[in-house]
């Protein structure tokens, strides 16, 4: 999937209609919303200027819109913050955020997290606070937090992930570290097909819960453009689906006169049809890491709540990085498993038509190995007929039921 194919599409206009019909032409990347848990500040660069700004910010901030439209981003920050920020758009963004800064505020110093990328001559400043729904007023998260604490999280898991024997071993290990360090009721491994439908491979869960191991799902649940966002941001958290969705002001950006590309925001508003289709599983907050082999999206690992549940940064990022190692050993032991797959193959193959190139009956030459038979396609049960005469190997339906099938069959010649 490139970028190419997403502009392809035909996109709804912003006066369109959604529904399940066309939500693969959603164009989600554009929704002129974000989520309430956090602001949003467009700045023009080189000046970083204020152009847009979400409407809370008086909410989070104590400052309107209004007041800071226009405005250089200097008057929230100080002299050490906007060099901070100016080095992380200077930099791969990827690799510098979240940024750490102290806002000023007419309610006095904030410190919390923000993250900084760049689209065009446009830069987006997002800061998190917390959900005012969760009663937090900031983030519950330790101001030390350091490169060690890292290590103690990850080092377990990845030992974990590293000495699993095989692929689905390594599948359970990666869900059950995910749901230990996050809480999330449910952690899935979701895996996509070549033509983007998808099947759940692994799973932890709370014991009251239905399983969902096992499930296909169609490619229309995840549309294309869905897709192609997981591909950019790897980590996307939803605390509560029941939300308002906080305007940006102005709608259009002054500079592009077109709505603001949040391809790689992290408070992007949820696009409603996913919001109704999590609230019609009982999913109240979730979460998905993305899983990338050879640069495109092999899968995801998905989580769900059934409250609201706010992921510190920390722990995302440990989250994250587990997403990474993960995708790296689940592509080795899957192409480790696809090369020992093979091998048998080949190996059943020579054995069987050797045997049968040394029977003078069809119909034993088949049915001498029936394992090798139905291992060599796949199967649980065959039924061979061969002239008038009909064998049956493995689990198959009764005589009952074969021989009007096999009449029926007959016909249609």
């Amino acid at each position: 999937m490139t970028q190419t194919h997403i502009e392809s599409l035909t996109l709804l206009r912003p006066s369109d209609q959604v529904d399940v019909s066309n939500c693969d032409r959603e164009p989600i990347h554009i929704p002129g919303y974000i989520q309430p848990h956090g602001v949003l500040f467009a700045l023009h660069e080189p000046t970083l200027t204020i152009v847009q700004v979400s409407e809370n910010s008086n909410e989070w901030l104590g400052v309107t819109p209004e007041q800071l439209l226009n405005q250089p981003l200097s008057c929230l920050l100080s002299e050490d913050e906007m060099h901070a920020v100016r080095q992380c758009l200077a930099g791969d963004f990827n690799y510098v955020n979240p940024l750490r800064i102290e806002l000023n505020t007419p309610r006095g110093k904030i410190i919390t997290h923000s993250v900084v990328h760049s689209m065009g001559s446009i830069a987006i400043l997002e800061i998190e606070f917390g959900q005012t729904t969760l009663g937090q007023a900031n983030l519950p998260e330790r101001n030390d937090l350091t490169y060690f604490d890292f290590y103690r999280q990850v080092k377990a898991p990845i030992e974990s992930l590293q000495k699993a024997t095989n692929f689905e071993e390594l599948c359970n290990q990666l869900v059950a570290n995910v749901r230990h360090i996050t809480g999330f009721d449910r952690v899935m491994i979701y895996r996509f097909a070549p033509f983007g439908s998808g099947d759940v491979i692994a799973e932890a869960l709370r014991p009251d819960l239905v399983p969902y191991l096992g499930l296909h799902y169609p490619a229309s649940d995840i549309p294309l453009q869905a897709r192609h966002l997981y591909t950019l941001n790897h980590l996307r958290l939803v605390p509560d689906v029941i939300y308002t969705p906080v305007a940006l002001i102005p709608t259009l950006n002054p500079i592009t006169q077109a709505p603001l590309d949040l391809s790689w925001s992290v408070l992007r508003s949820v696009s409603p049809i996913h919001v109704e289709y999590m609230q019609n599983m009982g999913v109240r907050s979730s979460m998905s890491i993305s899983l990338m082999r050879d640069r495109q999206l092999w899968g995801l690992i998905a989580c769900h709540h059934s409250e609201p549940k706010l992921i510190p940064y920390f722990q995302r990022s440990v989250c994250e990085f587990m997403g990474q190692v993960g995708a790296f050993e689940i592509n080795a032991k899957d192409e480790l498993k696809d090369r020992d797959y093979q091998i048998k193959l080949n190996a059943l193959k020579t054995s069987f038509f050797k045997s049968i190139s040394q029977q003078s009956d069809v119909v034993a030459a088949l049915t001498q190995s029936s394992t090798d038979l139905l291992d060599l396609v796949g199967a649980t049960g065959a039924v061979i007929l061969f002239q008038d005469e009909l064998v049956v190997v493995g689990k198959t339906p009764s005589q009952d039921v074969l021989k009007p099938l096999i009449a029926s069959t007959r016909r249609l010649k």
